[in-house]
C-alpha cells in the first residue's frame, strides 16, 4: 500500500519507490513473504472518500531499475 491525499487538480507526477510501500493483506490468497519487496503478486488503484462519482486516469504506469 502507498496512501496519498489528493489534494491537487489536473495531472501529477506519483512516484512510489518500493521502500515506501507496506504490506495490507486484501484476502486475495498472496503469499505472505514478509514484504521482501523483491517481487509482485498484483497491483491496484483504489480510492476512498471520494464525496461523489469520480474518473480516475492512470497513464504510462511502469516498473523500472535503477537510479534515477
Amino acid at each position: 500500500v502507498y496512501e496519498f491525499t489528493d489534494d491537487f487538480t489536473g495531472w501529477k507526477q506519483v512516484v512510489v519507490r518500493f521502500d515506501d510501500l507496506t504490506r495490507k493483506e486484501v484476502g486475495n490468497g498472496a503469499p505472505n513473504d514478509g514484504l521482501l519487496l523483491d517481487r509482485v503478486h498484483g497491483w491496484a488503484f483504489g480510492a476512498t472518500a471520494t464525496g461523489g462519482p469520480r474518473t480516475w486516469y492512470l497513464d504510462d504506469v511502469s516498473l523500472w531499475s535503477g537510479e534515477r
